[in-house]
């Protein structure tokens, strides 16, 4: 049975209902989730209770936050505060970004053909397929014990240092303190944890801070960064990190490092 995708958007009955139509909900699909959206589902009777309860229950949620609309950031508060995925939408209508979210990957989309529908509804599949895998990984990840040279560090450190380096996109790419938390807190480990294992990956060298301005281009945040020693603890300690279940294959595809 496919899994549920809840949908975060205006009901306008105009453009947003026809790219929920034509763009949004096939890409859900391809992804292998059902779209959901509490406006077309005739058992609602208490419409803020059952948003909630299904954001709760769904397995991840798409936001499209182009339109300040109060009920998609009500929602979208929820989702984060719920501790779901979320993937975030926006059309280049939109300059600027809520400071809430500009830490956050949000992936932007032009409105001036119908390939950029086509080349959104693919994005959208591929984003969804790869945060469901992510947290596959991350909610199976299971550290064991190692003797080789660099491994003493302590699990809550393992996994951060993992979470970073499934997360970014190369080598000079980086991932916030904020979300790494967020990442690690699904995995069990608490805020504090997060917090103790990027100082001390900072002082033995495995990761460095450094800047990224926003998703709006006008603002600055930390990201922490592996460094070419934590790439190196990593691949000689590949043996040491396994997944508790799922398909059996080679170690790379179940974490895209």
């Amino acid at each position: 049975m496919p899994k549920k995708c809840f949908v975060i958007q205006p009901f306008d009955g105009g453009r947003y209902d026809k790219r929920y139509d034509d763009v949004f909900r096939p890409a859900i699909e391809d992804a292998g989730f059902d779209a959901y959206r509490v406006d077309q589902d005739p058992a609602v009777e208490v419409p803020i209770e059952e948003i909630e309860q299904q954001i709760q229950d769904a397995e991840i949620c798409l936001a499209e936050i182009t339109e300040n609309n109060a009920n998609v950031w009500y929602e979208l508060g929820f989702a984060v505060a719920a501790g779901k995925s979320v993937v975030m939408i926006c059309s280049n209508d939109r300059e600027r970004f809520p400071f809430d979210v500009q830490h956050r990957k949000i992936t932007r989309y032009s409105c001036e053909s119908p390939s950029d529908f086509k080349k959104l509804r693919e994005t959208i599949t591929e984003r969804l397929k790869h945060v469901s895998q992510r947290n596959e990984v991350t909610k199976k990840l299971k550290i064991e014990s190692t003797t080789k040279p660099r491994a003493g560090l302590a699990d809550h450190e393992i996994a951060a240092l993992i979470t970073i380096g499934s997360e970014v996109n190369g080598t000079s790419d980086g991932l916030s303190v904020y979300r790494i938390k967020e990442l690690m807190e699904k995995a069990g480990f608490t805020g504090l944890a997060g917090n103790l294992a990027v100082q001390k990956l900072i002082s033995l060298g495995f990761i460095k801070i450094d800047t990224e301005q926003g998703w709006n281009s006008h603002e600055e945040f930390e990201v922490c960064v592996p460094t070419l020693t934590g790439w190196d603890w990593i691949h000689e300690n590949l043996d040491a990190i396994e997944l508790r279940k799922g398909p059996k294959g080679n170690l790379d595809d179940e974490i895209p490092f």
